[in-house]
């Protein structure tokens, strides 16, 4: 008989869901920071898990930013690799909610133990009279 160890075994660390919202905010026509910067050093990946009521606006962008340092002023863009949402335009800085009806959108950011801070951001390509807004945004880190 042989026994066989791994030296350098997948790192299989996660979290349970934190929500960065403590309340529902409300969309703006530029880019609104989603709650506190996210600390996800030594992560491969954060997953966003949104609750977005569209109301009067349209064309609702998501993106993510990466920081080296908390609440620094340098943000640098991140690919969002992959997405869960019924209908959606991807562009090199953001996704964009291209059906405009109220959604659960969850988005992975691959961070690949590099990025020491996140920054969640959202905006509305057209506010409308009655503005959209999040009602609830966690996340988890893998």
């Amino acid at each position: 008989m042989q026994l066989v160890q791994e030296q350098s075994p997948a790192w299989e660390h996660f979290t349970l869901p934190v929500s960065l919202l403590g309340a529902s905010q409300d969309l703006t026509g530029s880019w609104l920071d989603c709650g506190d910067e996210i600390f996800c050093s030594g992560y491969d990946a954060v997953f966003l898990f949104f609750t977005i009521d569209i109301n009067d606006s349209t064309d609702i962008r998501i993106r993510a930013l990466g920081k080296h340092t908390s609440t620094g002023a340098e943000e640098y863009n991140l690919p969002i690799k992959t997405i869960s949402s019924t209908v959606v335009s991807i562009d090199d800085e953001y996704f964009e909610l291209a059906n405009d009806s109220d959604q659960l959108v969850i988005v992975q950011v691959q961070t690949n133990r590099g990025i020491p801070y996140l920054q969640v951001q959202i905006e509305a390509g057209t506010v409308g009279a009655s503005c959209g807004q999040i009602d609830a945004l966690y996340y988890t880190l893998a």
